[in-house]
């Protein structure tokens, strides 16, 4: 798939396109079913869900869903990720994710879409994954800070509203 240039989250908080690396995205548009790079970015933009469509038509496209099915990582990174992907441990990283969620541990959609938002408003809350962790909760506690909320240790509705008001006042 496509990758941002430079400050991957920079087009979250300047409301602009992102920059995407073309070489990548001119490897596979067509294999997806684009017709051009710039139509594949444009769809990727759209949505989590064109770019999770977008994501499996590249996996059947290059014949890996047996590798995914199978949880052979080396040879599933080797195909979707290139290269390099022993460099970047992206096999190790898969692993880590699959066992991760087949322990039952499924991201909450609440603190998904705060931790999206406070990004957006130029905090650092770390991954966007849903999980509750220390930069989650030092991100919400800047915001609420900032804003003269009551400091708290948990995401409480008030503070969320807030987020996703701000937030989307700001787009």
């Amino acid at each position: 798939m496509a990758r941002f240039e430079g400050d991957e989250h920079a087009h979250y908080r300047s409301g602009r396109p992102a920059r995407t690396n073309q070489d990548r995205a001119g490897e596979n548009y067509k294999t997806i079913g684009f017709a051009t790079p710039q139509e594949m970015v444009r769809q990727m933009i759209v949505s989590e869900d064109e770019q999770l469509l977008a994501a499996v038509r590249e996996i059947l496209a290059g014949h890996i869903d047996t590798a995914l099915a199978s949880h052979d990582w080396k040879q599933f990174a080797r195909v979707y990720n290139g290269p390099g992907y022993a460099a970047n441990h992206y096999d190790e990283v898969l692993r880590g994710w699959y066992e991760k969620f087949a322990s039952g541990a499924l991201p909450d959609l609440h603190v998904r879409t705060a931790q999206r938002y406070l990004l957006y408003l130029g905090f650092a809350p770390g991954l966007i994954d849903g999980v509750w962790g220390k930069r989650t909760r030092a991100a919400m506690n800047q915001f609420q800070s900032a804003r003269g909320i009551p400091v708290s240790e948990a995401l409480d509705d008030f503070t969320f509203e807030r987020i996703v008001t701000e937030a989307r006042a700001s787009a």
